[in-house]
């Protein structure tokens, strides 16, 4: 009859120290799943971390360590061990607790990890962890990782929780050469920021089974059956409680073609949404964007002060957090167009501020030429009110040269990025960008002293 292991002989050591500190538990595997937080026990964790001979042993404990309540004790641990590690699958398990016990303040040390392909696959979690970052250099990170083939997966995971307009590309191509498992983040992803090519019509099924409302919580009509059944198919629901909420919310708030009243049953779903923000964990990035959609909403209702003060709580959540997640990343041009809608001069010259600080943002994505026309156009706008008619005819003409490029940004999904077509709106920007008209000479008769009196 054997003995114990060399695993089980450390898991036991372990298990005697973790007691000795104040932790009892019955294995490593309990602490993993538990939700408890152990702080007692993390010196013993990271002094066996760095001991345990067995790559099992070191697995289990790179699993109890990763813990969000863990850092920031744990994370220069982690990495740490993950540089000395030799076993791919324990580097594979410290990257998954790098990225459960994610901090930016280590955002430097993380990419010197991912960029250094010796690690191999086993960077992958490690990769995945930037999507927690909010760090504006984690999107060029990712983008510079999707064409490694050991962790593009995990890059393209990551920009798809990001959701920023710059990583469109690297989505778009996901979806057609992206493995399997990254496509339907992707696809979300693309969807949030309405760069989603029309997909193609599929032919019937051969047995036509019965219909089933997968899309119950994206209905575009409203009345008191739908409200009912949506309710009740709400009340049942688990964890997506709070999608349901702000999908269904945000599809009913923007419809211009609908009436006012589905249009207030649909702002009255996001005010639930951010009722119940606490309860159902929302992020502080999903909540900016329901501000934004709150704004659009009573824009296309055309109560404009509503809409400002909208896009305004936007605007200091964007900025108390870092990132635009989740919001269309042109909130900045979407008050100023708002404001230049109301017309007095404050609002004039505070849209002028707002579309002179979002430039550098719309010249970085500037491959959307439908953003870039409607900053010009705003631009002109603005210019022309505040009396300024060359900068006017100047951002014009820009915007009548963009209007002018025939194609799309994206050869393989035509439509994307390109401005549509507006003949009011050409008409107004060659009348901005023609200038006034020259003032007319007065002409003044001369005296003459020869000239006849008259009768």
């Amino acid at each position: 009859m054997t003995g114990p292991s060399a695993a089980e002989r450390e898991t036991a050591a372990i298990l005697d120290d973790l007691r000795a500190a104040g932790v009892v538990v019955r294995s490593l595997a309990a602490m993993t799943s538990s939700g408890e937080r152990y702080r007692a026990a993390l010196p013993v964790l990271l002094d066996w971390l760095r001991r345990a001979d067995s790559p099992a042993v070191r697995r289990s404990v790179a699993g109890a360590l990763g813990k969000r309540w863990a850092r920031p004790t744990v994370n220069q641990a982690l990495l740490d061990a993950f540089r000395v590690e030799q076993d791919a699958d324990v580097r594979f398990a410290l990257g998954g607790a790098v990225e459960r016990t994610w901090d930016d303040r280590w955002f430097d040390d993380v990419v010197a990890l991912v960029h250094d392909p010796s690690y191999g696959p086993s960077r992958g979690r490690a990769v995945a962890a930037l999507g927690r970052s909010r760090r504006p250099e984690a999107v060029a990170v990712l983008l510079g990782l999707v064409d490694d083939p050991d962790v593009r997966g995990e890059a393209i995971t990551a920009l798809a929780r990001l959701r920023t307009p710059a990583a469109v590309p690297a989505l778009l191509g996901a979806l057609e050469h992206g493995p399997a498992w990254a496509r339907r983040p992707a696809r979300r992803a693309l969807e949030h920021l309405d760069a989603l090519p029309p997909a193609a019509p599929k032919a019937p099924p051969k047995r036509v089974r019965p219909p089933v409302d997968h899309d119950w919580y994206r209905s575009t009509e409203w009345n008191a059956a739908i409200a009912e059944a949506f309710e009740a198919r709400l009340a049942r629901s688990r964890s997506s409680r709070g999608e349901y909420l702000r999908i269904q919310g945000g599809t009913l708030a923007v419809q211009a073609a609908a009436d006012e009243a589905t249009r207030r049953a649909g702002r009255s779903l996001l005010r639930r949404y951010l009722a119940e923000r606490d309860r159902i964990g929302a992020s502080v990035t999903v909540v900016n964007g329901i501000h934004e959609e709150l704004g659009n909403s009573y824009v296309v209702s055309g109560r404009l002060d509503d809409a400002v003060d909208e896009y305004r709580t936007a605007l200091r959540g964007i900025a108390a957090c870092g990132s635009s997640s989740f919001t269309s990343g042109g909130t900045e041009l979407l008050l100023a167009e708002v404001l230049l809608g109301k017309g007095d001069a404050a609002s004039l010259a505070e849209a002028d501020a707002l579309l002179v600080a979002v430039e550098p943002e719309i010249l970085r994505t500037a491959f959307f030429r439908n953003r870039v026309v409607r900053w010009l156009t705003a631009l002109a706008r603005v210019a022309h009110r505040r009396g300024r008619p060359e900068d006017a005819a100047e951002h014009a003409r820009s915007a009548l040269a963009i209007l002018a490029v025939e194609g799309s940004p994206f050869p393989r999904h035509p439509g994307v990025g390109v401005p549509q077509d507006d003949p009011a709106l050409v008409r107004e920007l060659r009348a901005l960008a023609d200038g006034p008209p020259p003032a007319r000479p007065v002409r003044r008769r001369r005296w003459s002293f020869f000239r006849r009196s008259r009768p």
